[in-house]
């Protein structure tokens, strides 16, 4: 786990975050399947993740602040990236705008040469 900025490129056709050292990893946005926030994403197994981020505190409101966006080439073979904002609905919000662009009919039948 390493902090990350998310953005959406300016087309919407690209989905990309950048590491601290400058590194970017991106998903095509036509590859994603579902998006996930709040009690429905996944959450980090690790002991210290979960250490880091106090999720074993009663009152802590870590849920409000997921985000998993759920990607592969078909409905089987997925892989899960997963995501913490700084505040509460952040997540909320992504998911909702990120599987808006996703499964818009334009993106869905677009031509091979985009």
């Amino acid at each position: 786990a390493s902090p990350v900025i998310l953005r959406v490129d300016p087309k919407g056709y690209y989905l990309y975050w950048t590491y601290q050292n400058q590194e970017m990893e991106f998903l095509d946005v036509t590859s994603i399947r579902d998006t996930r926030f709040g009690k429905f994403a996944k959450i980090p197994k690790s002991q210290k993740l979960r250490e880091v981020f106090n999720m074993d505190f009663p009152d802590n409101h870590f849920l409000l602040k997921t985000l998993t966006v759920v990607s592969g080439p078909d409905m089987v073979d997925l892989t899960f990236y997963n995501f913490v904002s700084y505040k509460e609905n952040v997540g909320k919000d992504w998911a909702e705008d990120v599987l808006a662009l996703a499964k818009h009919p334009m993106t869905v039948n677009a031509p091979r040469s985009t």
